[in-house]
């Protein structure tokens, strides 16, 4: 008898060797539970010839026999042997001719596989009378999947123009003025936050205080303190940071709550002091924290 002879790399060696073994090989499974398998040989099937093909056991085989079809075959016999992991095709037709034999199933699958899934069978035909005739390897469809992976590191930045701001010799005559620029950054999906607290209020090593604004305004001639936010830039200040003037926080308050990611943001903080007649000569100062913090 003779050999049977691969077609290229996508074709079948089917040998007529009834000692040889079942081979395997690995096949890609095709979207929507069809699977396609392509032969060669050079000698043609017979009538009462039976193709079978055997799936691994965690393959999970339909039940019912739906669809098949053999080229150089009318209307195959399909029968699907879940138990067994099979599924046969008894062909109906003596095919005049060898070469190429395409078979097309559908519904093989319980549950459909992923389209890359690869999957290891065997097949096997048999002759009409019984008898092993011809073996071989299946391998239709070949592939090679490739997962490239990749990571982004979250971002949440928080730079500032100076951490110096000298609002200079106070005066009852005038507000005192000082600025500095807050440059926001995060690639987090649901934003950022930015926390202000301070050490506690504008003071002299004496004890001595400037008090905290109340009314929303620093006022020339009275004694207070505060700071307001100006020149916004892609970041949503908080409501309690854009109504005037207002004392720094001596915990954590939000002066920022951004809810989506952050480019180029900043802002601006203005420190503003005054004093009356009657403040007590000295040095003043203060300690203010700014921290950033991704939303979860």
């Amino acid at each position: 008898m003779a050999a049977a002879a691969a077609a290229g790399v996508t074709g079948v060696t089917l040998t007529e060797t009834q000692a040889q073994p079942i081979a395997q090989a690995s096949w890609l499974a095709l979207p929507g539970n069809e699977v396609v398998i392509d032969m060669v040989i050079d000698a043609p099937l017979a009538e009462g010839d039976v193709v079978t093909l055997k799936f691994p056991e965690d393959v999970a085989l339909a039940d019912t026999s739906v669809f098949a079809t053999m080229s150089t075959q009318d209307t195959p016999l399909r029968v699907n042997t879940p138990r067994a992991h099979t599924i046969t095709l008894t062909c109906d037709t003596a095919a005049l001719v060898p070469g190429h034999v395409r078979i097309r199933l559908d519904e093989v699958f319980a549950t459909a596989p992923a389209a890359t899934m690869t999957y290891t069978i065997a097949l096997e035909v048999d002759g009409a009378n019984g008898m092993p005739r011809l073996y071989g390897a299946a391998l239709p469809q070949q592939g090679i999947e490739t997962r490239v992976s990749a990571s982004v590191a979250l971002a949440a930045t928080i730079g500032v123009s100076t951490n110096a701001v000298r609002l200079g010799t106070l005066s009852p005559q005038r507000v005192a003025q000082g600025r500095q620029t807050y440059y926001i950054h995060s690639n987090n999906a649901s934003g950022v936050r930015v926390y202000l607290a301070s050490d506690g209020p504008l003071r002299s090593a004496t004890g001595d205080v400037i008090g905290d604004v109340a009314d929303g305004a620093v006022t020339v001639g009275a004694r207070e303190y505060g700071v307001t936010v100006e020149n916004v830039r892609n970041v949503s200040i908080s409501e309690a940071f854009v109504v005037g003037d207002v004392a720094v926080p001596r915990v954590n308050s939000a002066v920022s709550n951004s809810p989506a990611p952050v480019e180029s943001g900043s802002f601006d903080l203005v420190y503003k002091a005054s004093i009356d007649s009657n403040t007590p000569v000295g040095n003043y100062s203060q300690t203010v924290f700014f921290t950033i913090m991704p939303n979860i």
